[in-house]
């Protein structure tokens, strides 16, 4: 409403300063003034309660459109204060007068009054305030001020009233061509009077006027006023018109024109009320005209409609005289009693008899007391057909109709043959006693319901919810559900009755409250019950308690996420694991390579290999239990290709032998050369655990591998000469985790996945694996896999007696830890390569852009700013024949979706972490079609000083320096920017560390890495974070101590 009020007082203010500075001429009051009308239509269109704020609105805007105007504050609050009381004035006439509609006669009058009596109030109080605030007492301004707001009223309260009527009911809805013109011989000819002053012509205005709003009614008038006001004013004031043969001021001047403007007014207004009256009255009676010849019709067409419905139900009607006994029937009446109306003229006592002898007193007794003490009666009876002599069961309602001395004049009733209803209520009855029964002994809950959704049958199992079955009818079933579920249970019932039919793949599952308070789960099972048309009338539905069973589904999907979580935390730990494990190994299996090349003596070489021994036991052990948790993940992804069955058992066994203590059982195999399509490294790593625990438990006699082609299987036997296995434990020894006998890890080792891994391996490529043994008669491993017959090409096929070619390779390392580029250069630098390190990415790419040519890159994967998986696919991006170079990530992350992003990246292969120095050798070589060698004797080339024990105390100064570092890292304002440096380096120092040997330091470091890692989520420093830090700045201190 304030948005409103501030509307309006805009506009009043507007409309004010326009009247008052273009048609005041000479003097202080303005000769037409529209505003009051403007607020009058609003005030009646209105509620009262806005009457306030619509009348300060006016006032407020008056006010300042006087002193816009050069009117002193108090001057222009009384003349402001004066149209307002003449406005109320106006509307409070209405209000007393309600039933008055505003275009009519009377309307049209009492607004004449109304203005009048409001103008003179209006005047008064103008010129009271004129005279107090300094101004002469001048009568005519008094007069023009009250001849414009009079005229002001009577011409534009009209017009705004009908502008503003939306309903249109009483006036014309468009204007057509006959209005056109009317309208336009009106401005014609007040344009004809007003633009000469030489011939008082203004009696040519009334006729004019008269003519237009005898055609168009009050609208028309009032738009007709409007075009002369608009003519005649402004040529009176430029000193043109009739009004100008007056020899007097300009003042009497308007005051004469507005004579004739509100003279014209009255009689436009009055002939177009008038008019529209007319109007009004003609489209009444035509109306009801149209009213009365339509309920004639509907009338016509009940009575037809009453006689078809009468043979359609099978009801007649009859009438009794009292007075003459003469009782008239209906052809329906005739034909139950089994009679035709030619043949039978009945009278009162004659219709009688056709009563059952029983009935018949009891009839006649009903018909006496209508007639005698004016009671209307409904009753049923057996009637005799005289037609057939069959007994028919009959209903009677009578009603009687009283004459003017208050005596039945007549006695009316309908009558019907209700046999085969009384036949159907019957079995209705018996079967709705049978259902009720169920219903009433069901524990489910049933109830039926409108489309509305309100309850008008539950069965008394609703008690379990708290309500007895009379209690349940009329309620929804809403009701009953918890507020949670009701818009999910509104939303069910609407598509229920929209599609018409019972959608049963949806679950009705909702929750309410039982008896006790409790939450309970409620299971819907509707059946839609159509009526002749076709369309759902209502529904019964039965309800199930199966809150037993949701607390089961519950538990299930507890117990499902739980497990979910523990695989996805297993995965992260095992990631996690592979990297913290495999990192230091790295640096163990490496540097025992190095020191098995410098010259030892017997015992230490001793030491040095089974130092190499423990650390590749590590090892496998680590690979076994990430191949067992990617089988028990279902994330291995076989990749087939075409390989020599019998080249790859000979490399099998010759990769067993080579790391075996003892050599003394021999390993020998019986396999025809075969090409076919298998996962090659996947039957190598079967094989190597069949064969390899053969030649482990086998102390004497032989190990025999032999392969065999039956149709389409291809059969592996593996069979030794061990100790063989019971019978009960034959099966047991597949299960993760477990061997045949405890004493056997004791001696011999192992994580005893080997044989899970390998029978999950060989189900995965589509075979079996099973063993055959009996104890102290050795045993049979057999492997069956499916055939896929291949073409090897001959390059496939190699030699293992031939000698590989010894070259020298130039390697790129990319490397953010320098220790670890000194590493692989002192490594592979043993087998005659030559290697460039670089610390990061750029530097590679630059060197590449170059022009550098290498043979092979090995890429550290994780590397700040620019990682390792991005410089691969700008290498790739590179021109031959820098984007052609093999590529091997070095990377602690072994899990297969970590391996395929950096295939996907572009890199070739990869070394996992710790680094085997002998393999990567192996690896390099391999992907140039290349293989290398020590270059010379170790003795020759090493130095007198060990490099790597140089390289390691460099390493020890590095270390004494880190808490430094970590200090000038915290000075940083910026916590983000604080905790990736901290995870950066302490992901540098814990890959490197474990390489040298320090594990304490390592542990550390990784734990710092985690905590900075996740508190880099939310930028925020914890206490966990502080206690990292403080650890491994405890064991670094301890270590350069």
């Amino acid at each position: 409403m304030l948005a409103g009020s501030l509307g309006v007082g805009i506009v009043i203010f507007v409309v004010a300063v326009a009247m008052i500075e273009l048609t005041r001429g000479a003097g202080r009051v303005a000769a037409v003034w529209p505003a009051n009308a403007i607020l009058i239509v609003l005030l009646l269109k209105n509620p009262r309660r806005n009457w306030v704020a619509l009348l300060t609105a006016m006032m407020v805007a008056l006010v300042l459109a006087n002193i816009y105007s050069g009117d002193p504050i108090l001057r222009a609050f009384v003349l402001a204060l004066a149209n307002v009381a003449e406005v109320c004035c106006v509307a409070f006439i209405f209000i007393y007068q309600r039933k008055i509609r505003f275009i009519s006669l009377a309307g049209i009058s009492t607004l004449i009054v109304g203005g009048f009596a409001g103008s003179l109030l209006s005047s008064l109080i103008a010129a009271i305030g004129l005279y107090t605030t300094g101004e002469n007492l001048v009568v005519s301004e008094a007069l023009v001020w009250f001849s414009a707001d009079f005229l002001g009223i009577v011409l534009f309260t009209p017009i705004i009233w009908s502008l503003a009527d939306r309903s249109r009911k009483f006036v014309s809805t468009s204007p057509d061509l006959q209005y056109i013109l009317k309208l336009g011989l009106l401005c014609a000819t007040t344009f004809f009077v007003f633009a000469q002053s030489d011939y008082p012509f203004l009696f040519l205005v009334p006729p004019a006027i008269v003519f237009l709003a005898f055609g168009g009614g009050v609208k028309a008038a009032a738009i007709g006023l409007l075009m002369i006001t608009a003519i005649s004013l402004p040529f009176t004031l430029a000193g043109t018109g009739p009004m100008h043969l007056m020899s007097a001021e300009i003042t009497s001047k308007i005051l004469a024109l507005q004579l004739f403007l509100a003279t014209n007014s009255i009689l436009g207004l009055a002939v177009g009320a008038a008019s529209s009256d007319r109007r009004r009255l003609i489209n009444h009676i035509r109306r009801s005209r149209e009213r009365l010849s339509r309920k004639s019709r509907e009338q016509q067409e009940m009575l037809t409609k009453a006689h078809l419905a009468e043979r359609m139900a099978g009801v007649g009607h009859w009438t009794l005289n009292p007075s003459t006994q003469e009782v008239d029937w209906s052809p329906e009446v005739y034909a139950i009693h089994g009679v035709t109306k030619e043949e039978f003229n009945p009278m009162y006592g004659d219709a009688v008899m056709f009563y059952a002898e029983e009935d018949r007193d009891r009839v006649r007794a009903l018909v006496q007391r209508a007639v005698n003490k004016a009671e209307g009666w409904e009753f049923q009876a057996t009637i005799v057909r005289k037609s057939d002599g069959k007994r028919r069961r009959v209903r009677s309602i009578g009603d009687f109709l009283l004459d003017e001395t208050g005596k039945v004049e007549r006695v009316f009733g309908v009558f019907k043959d209700v046999t085969d209803e009384q036949v159907v209520l019957e079995a209705l009855a018996n079967s709705e006693s049978k259902y009720r029964t169920l219903a009433e002994n069901s524990t489910d809950i049933i109830v039926k319901f409108g489309l509305d959704g309100v309850i008008t049958y539950a069965s008394p199992a609703c008690e379990i919810l708290g309500i007895s079955p009379e209690d349940a009818i009329g309620l929804s079933t809403l009701d009953f559900t918890i507020p949670e579920d009701r818009p999910h249970a509104a939303e069910l019932t609407q598509a229920l009755f929209q599609n018409n039919a019972v959608d049963t793949s949806v679950q009705r599952e909702f929750r309410a409250k039982d008896k006790h308070g409790n939450i309970i789960w409620l299971e819907g099972n509707p059946k839609l019950i159509q009526g002749e048309d076709g369309r759902p009338r209502e529904v019964i539905s039965t309800f199930r308690d199966i809150t037993d069973r949701k607390e089961r589904e519950q538990a299930l999907a507890e117990a499902r996420a739980e497990a979910e979580s523990a695989g996805k935390a297993k995965t992260e730990f095992l990631s996690n694991m592979s990297h913290e494990i495999r990192t230091p190994l790295n640096g163990i299996l490496g540097f025992t390579q190095l020191l098995e090349q410098t010259d030892l003596d017997d015992e230490q070489k001793l030491l040095a290999t089974r130092a190499m021994k423990a650390g590749r036991l590590l090892r496998d052990i680590v690979n076994d239990i990430l191949d067992y948790s990617k089988i028990e993940a279902e994330s291995i992804q076989l990749e087939e290709r075409a390989v020599d069955i019998a080249q790859l058992v000979q490399d099998t066994i010759d990769l067993v032998h080579a790391g075996r203590d003892s050599q003394s059982v021999p390993l020998t195999s019986t396999v025809e050369s075969k090409g076919a399509l298998i996962d090659e490294v996947r039957l190598k790593q079967i094989l190597t655990n069949l064969i390899g625990n053969a030649a482990k438990f086998t102390t004497e006699g032989t190990v025999q591998v032999s392969a065999s082609l039956e149709g389409d299987l291809l059969k592996f036997e593996v069979a030794d000469t061990g100790p063989g296995i019971p019978h009960d434990k034959l099966e047991s020894v597949f299960e993760g985790f477990k061997q045949a006998d405890n004493s056997v890890t004791r001696k011999f080792g192992g994580t005893g996945l080997g044989l899970s891994i390998s029978r999950s391996l060989a189900r995965l490529m589509g075979g079996e694996l099973h063993l055959e043994s009996e104890l102290g008669q050795g045993t049979v491993a057999k492997l069956v896999l499916p055939f896929k017959p291949a073409e090897v090409p001959m390059s496939d096929f190699r030699s293992t007696a031939k000698t590989p070619q010894l070259a020298k390779l130039k390697i790129m390392a990319v490397d953010d830890v320098a220790m670890n580029l000194e590493l692989i250069e002192l490594g592979l630098g043993k087998f005659g390569h030559s290697v460039r390190g670089f610390l990061s990415a750029h530097d590679a790419l630059t060197s590449l852009s170059k022009g550098d040519t290498y043979d092979v890159i090995l890429m550290d994967v994780q590397m700040p700013e620019f990682d390792g998986i991005a410089a691969t696919r700008a290498i790739r991006a590179l021109s031959a024949p820098a984007s052609q170079v093999p590529i091997v990530a070095l990377t602690a992350n072994v899990l297969p979706e970590q391996i395929a992003e950096c295939m996907k990246a572009g890199m070739t292969d990869h070394a996992p972490k710790p680094i085997d120095i002998v393999q990567l050798n192996a690896l390099v070589s391999s992907l140039t079609s290349q293989s290398a060698g020590p270059a010379a004797s170790t003795s020759e080339q090493l130095p007198t000083k060990d490099p790597i024990e140089e390289l390691k105390l460099k390493y020890r100064d590095y270390l004494s320096t880190v808490p430094a570092e970590f200090a000038a890292i915290l000075n940083k304002e910026d916590r983000k920017v604080v905790l990736e440096e901290i995870r950066q380096l302490s992901h540098s120092i814990a890959g490197s560390a474990g390489s040298f040997g320090y594990t304490e330091i390592s542990t550390a470091a990784f734990s710092l890495e985690t905590v900075a890692r996740d508190m880099s989520k939310s930028g925020k420093f914890s206490e966990e974070l502080v206690e990292s830090l403080s650890e491994f700045i405890r064991v670094t201190e301890q270590l350069v101590a």
